[in-house]
């Protein structure tokens, strides 16, 4: 090395520059993080690739090897042999960081090489991206996000290929879009990718470039495949009798198994058994629910809940998509304002797209809903309806009874949308409802995300980003929940105009809407949770059973002894399994009886209850005779009609 730049390098220069590439100036901020990838020629794949620091080639000093260990210092070096890139990574990045090269070192011969220079900068980089390393799936999308301050043409590079320029374009069969909406931001999206997308690319904006690599997977498959193989071998040797014995030939055997069998069976069965105690327990709870649930609802209720004591002012009627002032006086307001929550001021751009949740009460669940467009909720005029068509025209609608949210979607958006309403529909009273504004402009709104709808995975992240450029307080929150205000940790403002919420540790229940504010104005944003995919797993077991050395030898009296011992080693297997069945088929035996006992038991209680309220309701009867009798005349027997018995039932 210290000859290579001595004497050859000095006097011969760079050789090769073209046989390596590289990007050309990367803007970084100080205390940040910079990867750089460089591609090489085939004919170098097994040479040494090293980092030099210097603005000349002659006096530069190398800082990390890969023939050396990887990390030295703030340095990284790994090579990738099969895309032909070997990637330097500079960490803690300093103002004295400028000119680097990227180098191959040649066993016979001047070193080849290509220079890149950082352009640090203690504030806001002319050009940076959200993450350096990217991943998707094949088949599916990848959206890359970069901010920016300067001017200039944007493109979108692979690294020793072709270039792709606002808006759209193909590079390798994978389709490239350029999204501008939003002012210093832009995203750029791979579509369909497929294996041969990963790699390392760069944007470039005006003279910068900022390198990114992509990484395809396989899309998770759920499924799980087990392959068992047996495989016996079987050795036999005849060997004559070396030692006179009066027991002449007799056979001795060893047996030879894997004990893995053995687990192996045992976690088959484990797993059948423990699935059929579900299915049992399920089924039976399931029973115990409906019937209970038959029970309840055909006994008549015997009080009216609060909910149901709700007094409306009058009815309302729609009348040719406008509400009719005849039904619906000016002065009527809705009768329950505050069971329908929404957001107060959305911002939105002309020819954009918004979606505003609607939050109902729980008594509300199987109303009908709709969208009301006016300022005074009197003079409305309905636009859309849960129970029409989803869609028409402009408008969509949709209805989450589960979490009690209804959706109205309104695309494309012009300058007159301005005052809306989330109602819900009241049978035989006063519709229920929610006034919001769309703070429409013509250019940059106040407030914006990348993408209303989000997807994340059980005990995961999810990250969200903002757009504004308005003052106010930021606060992040659940429809019709709480909320969180800056600084906190999961509301990340390092950049200017732009900040960055991150949900953690994902739970189910994270599922729904949520809003990001900022001043008077709220972004809604509907984030859900899945189930992480399970990455399809193959396994092979090989289970061997050896039958060795069965020999005919003279045996000694331990013969029998040794049989006795292989036979106790083959038996030991089914014995195993026996021993692990019969707990297992008395512990379902047991819960089972004691689910009947107590079905029967809880049977027994209701009917003992009901004959008790019976013999109660009888025993508050009281039984009274009244007996009106004619005065007995002289001389004359009463005949049989001659008096009358009346009896009444008094009940006390």
């Amino acid at each position: 090395m210290a000859a290579h730049l001595s004497a050859l390098l000095i006097f011969t220069g760079l050789t090769g520059i073209h046989s390596v590439m590289t990007v050309s100036k990367v803007p970084v901020k100080t205390g940040g993080s910079i990867s750089v990838p460089c591609l090489y020629e085939s004919k170098y794949r097994n040479h040494a690739k090293y980092l030099c620091q210097g603005y000349e080639w002659s006096s530069c000093s190398y800082r990390v090897k890969t023939n050396e260990p990887r990390r030295s210092g703030r340095f990284t070096i790994s090579d990738d042999k099969q895309q032909r890139i070997f990637t330097v990574t500079i960490d803690r990045v300093t103002l004295s960081d400028s000119y680097y090269w990227c180098i191959v070192e040649m066993n016979n011969g001047a070193d080849v090489g290509e220079r890149f220079q950082l352009s640090v900068t203690a504030g806001r980089p002319p050009l940076s991206v959200d993450h350096q390393e990217v991943t998707g799936f094949i088949g599916g999308d990848v959206p890359i996000r970069f901010t920016y301050s300067n001017r200039g043409e944007i493109q979108w590079c692979r690294l020793g290929g072709s270039c792709i320029k606002e808006p759209h374009g193909s590079i390798d069969g994978t389709r490239v879009t350029i999204d501008l909406k939003n002012p210093d931001v832009f995203t750029v999206t791979l579509k369909r990718l497929r294996a041969e997308s990963s790699g390392w690319y760069y944007c470039a904006k005006g003279d910068v470039r900022m390198p990114v690599r992509v990484t395809v997977k396989e899309r998770p498959i759920t499924n799980t495949l087990t392959t068992t193989n047996h495989v016996n071998t079987l050795t036999t040797t005849l060997q004559p009798v070396s030692h006179t014995s009066s027991i002449g030939y007799e056979e001795h055997t060893t047996i030879q198994t894997e004990s893995n069998s053995v687990f192996i069976h045992l976690r088959n069965f484990s797993i059948r058994l423990s699935v059929l105690v579900l299915i049992v327990l399920v089924g039976l709870l399931v029973w115990f629910i409906f019937k209970r649930r038959n029970r309840t609802t055909t006994q008549p209720s015997a009080a009216i809940s609060p909910e149901d004591n709700l007094m409306f002012r009058a009815p309302l009627h729609l009348s040719n998509s406008t509400i009719s002032q005849n039904h619906h006086p000016s002065f009527l307001i809705p009768s329950g304002i505050h069971s329908v929550t929404t957001v107060s001021k959305v911002p939105v751009k002309t020819g954009g797209s918004i979606s505003v949740p609607c939050l109902y009460e729980s008594k509300y669940r199987n109303h009908v809903k709709y969208l009301c467009q006016g300022y005074r909720w009197s003079s409305c005029s309905y636009t859309v309806k849960t129970n029409e068509p989803r869609r028409s025209g402009r408008f969509s609608i949709s209805d989450d009874k589960q979490q009690r949210i209804f959706t109205v979607t309104i695309d494309p958006v012009t300058l007159s949308d301005s005052h809306y309403w989330c109602i819900v529909e009241i049978n035989n009273g006063a519709d229920d409802g929610k006034r919001f504004q769309l703070s429409v402009t013509a250019g940059r709104p106040l407030l914006s995300v990348a993408h209303q709808e989000v997807t994340g995975f059980i005990g995961g992240d999810v990250a969200i980003r903002f757009t504004y450029s308005n003052r106010g307080e930021i606060q992040w929150c659940r429809l019709g929940g709480s909320c969180i205000k800056e600084p906190h940790g999961s509301i990340d403002k390092r950049n200017p105009d732009v900040f960055t919420v991150t949900l953690k540790r994902l739970r189910a229940e994270s599922s729904g809407w949520y809003y990001g504010a900022k001043g008077d104005v709220q972004m809604p944003v509907h984030v859900t949770v899945k189930e992480r995919p399970i990455t399809t797993t193959i396994t092979t077991t090989e289970i061997t059973t050896q039958l060795t050395n069965i020999s005919l030898q003279p045996v000694n009296h331990t013969s029998a002894f040794a049989n006795t011992t292989s036979e106790k080693q083959s038996e030991r297997g089914p014995d195993y399994l026996l021993r692990f069945i019969i707990p297992a088929s008395v512990l379902i035996v047991i819960v089972l009886v004691a689910l009947i006992f107590w079905c029967v038991l809880r049977q027994h209680k209701l009917k003992k209850a009901q004959s008790s309220a019976a013999a109660k309701a009888e025993a508050e009867l009281t039984y009274s005779v009244i007996s009106h009798r004619r005065p007995n005349m002289e001389k004359q027997d009463p005949a049989p009609d001659e008096h009358v018995t009346y009896s009444t039932l008094a009940q006390h």
